[in-house]
């Protein structure tokens, strides 16, 4: 081994041990103060007390091995300038891309090794595709909450995940679903976000329903409808988040003369019908309008046209003409 002629005592002696016993030279952990790791992955220490440990790196002459971690007797300093000068042919360097979960973003950094131990790292640009892939790491930690819920992403998943309990075949919108499939179904649209808040950018119910093959996105449509077009004209969004059949909320007088329950699931499943009063209170809740506008709504006519009297509330509803206006808007 050549040892450089102008070598200084004692300042070289970290650099002699190190030539010496390449596989022991220590870096100071940040997570334990007093331990440091070697470059052949093991860990030892020293007392905090002990000058030494205020070294980031330490050529180790003498430890105990024993345990997990064992104890430094002879140690010397020695440089990051000197481990690049003496092992410059040994060193590696590689760029890895990470989810920092305190940071709440993606980290990329360029590591130089010597064996098992790193001894730099400098932060640099993060490739795209790794840090979609650490982004992901980041969402599915966090959870699905991270993601842009609005109205529109809400009521699309609840309406797929409705229809795929229904129909077998059908991609599933439940959690465990979603965070399995990350990769395919929104890693592809990340390019440039590394913190979580850059995924409110997102317009989630496109990505959502991408999932489904344009045979299935008709399919749903058809299967589980997003609104329905009740006899007054109006278009009513169908609720699918209840545990449930899916909620038709309407004013009631919107439903004269409508006295078969509107379904869904092709035929199949009869709507909850939540019947609402002018101001948008809950009436009576039904799955069969026939009975309710035979049982229930001549008592219901009793209590409330005194309390809404620019409303209709006719005697004979089943022939009554559907409005969502009052008597005046009528006219």
């Amino acid at each position: 081994m050549d040892i450089p002629a102008k070598a200084h005592w004692p300042g070289e002696a970290g650099l002699l041990v190190a030539w010496a016993y390449p596989d022991r030279i220590g870096r100071r952990r940040l997570d334990r103060p007093g331990f440091y790791l070697m470059t052949n992955g093991s860990s030892v220490a020293l007392p905090e007390s002990d000058p030494l440990a205020r070294e980031e790196f330490l050529a180790i002459a003498e430890a105990d091995a024993a345990g997990a971690d064992g104890r430094i007797y002879l140690a010397a300093p020695l440089s990051r300038e000197q481990l690049r000068a003496a092992f410059a042919e040994a060193l590696e360097k590689s760029d890895e891309t990470v989810w920092d979960e305190r940071e709440g973003r993606v980290r990329a950094r360029r590591l130089t090794r010597l064996a098992a131990l790193v001894i730099e790292e400098v932060e640099v640009a993060p490739e795209p595709a790794a840090a979609a892939a650490a982004l992901i790491e980041g969402v599915r930690r966090t959870g699905l909450h991270c993601l842009p819920w609005d109205r529109e992403a809400l009521h699309f998943r609840s309406r797929a995940h409705w229809a795929s309990r229904l129909q077998s075949g059908r991609p599933g919108f439940d959690d465990q679903s979603l965070l399995e499939g990350l990769e395919e179904w929104l890693m592809p649209h990340l390019g440039g976000i590394l913190r979580l808040e850059g995924l409110q950018k997102l317009r989630l119910a496109g990505l959502l329903r991408a999932r489904l093959s344009p045979v299935q996105q008709q399919e749903l449509d058809l299967f589980a409808p997003a609104h329905l077009t009740v006899p007054s004209g109006s278009r009513i969004t169908i609720d699918y988040s209840t545990e449930g059949t899916p909620v038709l909320a309407v004013k009631l007088q919107e439903l004269f003369g409508l006295i078969e329950t509107p379904r869904i699931g092709r035929g199949q499943v009869p709507l909850t019908i939540h019947l609402l009063s002018p101001a948008a209170r809950p009436l009576a809740v039904t799955q069969d309008l026939r009975s309710f506008w035979l049982t229930l709504y001549p008592e219901i006519r009793k209590q409330l046209r005194a309390r809404y009297p620019k409303h209709p509330w006719l005697e004979d509803p089943l022939s009554a003409e559907p409005t969502r206006k009052t008597l005046r808007g009528r006219r």
